[in-house]
């Protein structure tokens, strides 16, 4: 069975600005069947330490607990040993590293996860569209999102009226970065699930080069990308696929008062998004 209890699921991504709130959200969440895990990451471990968050998940489930350091692996590779150790007194069991400077990270980080009794978790490519340097928008293509005061966001658009922007990534990367992870034999991938043919492609070439892989997706409600669509891409009839869901979940996206889909409460949103997983069981 692996990480997870389930073969088909959500992990809840906890990105919540206070402790109590993340309380709150494992609570309602913790009993859901097709909640798989909890995502943690920074918000909450700056101003709280990793070891308090995770006690406050441990409070209602031993489900896994992923920590994301949002995009970890992209310091000089001579810290890595020392940065995995510490992640292991933590007692998480799985890691998200997006190391996109080069294949010695790559290999340090996978390494030294698994010396530590850690399960690494490979990302490349993010769910954003202007990730790849063939990707263009303009200035309210970078803005979207944001969440900028308004004054700002006029003198930005005023200073890039007619600026075309690109993604820095050259897209050649993501099959060089893929192929070592396959040699590595890294089982788990974070994948766009809002790019359900970039995931396809993903799945493709890692088959080709002898690794069945298990997607964790972020990218869902908020970010537009849908479960079943993301599933299928991800190979969900043939084995284990996971989303990563966090706002459409827990915060309201718009309007006064609402969830998203006008769900009252957290635990019905993720028992609607937890059952559109457990249709591919």
């Amino acid at each position: 069975m692996g990480l997870f209890e389930f073969d088909h699921g959500v992990i809840v991504a906890c990105d919540v600005p206070r402790l109590e709130g993340l309380d709150l959200l494992v609570y309602e969440t913790h009993g859901v069947d097709g909640i798989v895990g909890y995502k943690i990451g920074k918000q909450l471990g700056m101003p709280y330490g990793m070891k308090e968050v995770v006690d406050t998940i441990r409070k209602y489930t031993e489900k896994p607990i992923i920590w994301d350091e949002q995009k970890e692996g992209n310091d000089v590779k001579f810290t890595i040993s020392g940065m995995a150790n510490a992640y292991k007194q933590t007692g998480i069991p799985s890691l998200i590293i997006f190391p996109l400077v080069g294949a010695e990270n790559q290999i340090g980080w996978v390494e030294h996860s698994r010396l530590n009794g850690i399960e690494p978790i490979a990302g490349f490519e993010l769910t954003q569209p202007l990730f790849y340097s063939t990707d263009e928008g303009m200035i309210d293509d970078v803005l979207k999102g944001l969440n900028l005061p308004e004054e700002r966001e006029d003198a930005l658009r005023e200073a890039f009226e007619d600026h075309v922007f690109h993604g820095y990534i050259d897209p050649s990367a993501k099959d060089w970065a893929l192929e070592v992870y396959a040699k590595l034999g890294v089982e788990k991938y974070i994948a766009p699930g809002n790019k359900p043919d970039a995931v396809k492609d993903m799945r493709g070439f890692l088959i080709s080069h002898g690794v069945t892989p298990t997607f964790l997706m972020p990218g869902m409600g908020r970010q537009e990308g849908e479960i079943p669509t993301a599933f299928e891409a991800a190979g969900a009839e043939e084995g284990p696929a996971y989303a990563i869901i966090g706002s459409a979940i827990y915060r309201q996206p718009v309007g006064e008062g609402k969830r998203y889909q006008n769900f009252p409460t957290p635990r019905e949103a993720a028992e609607f998004f937890a059952g559109q997983a457990l249709e591919f069981e």
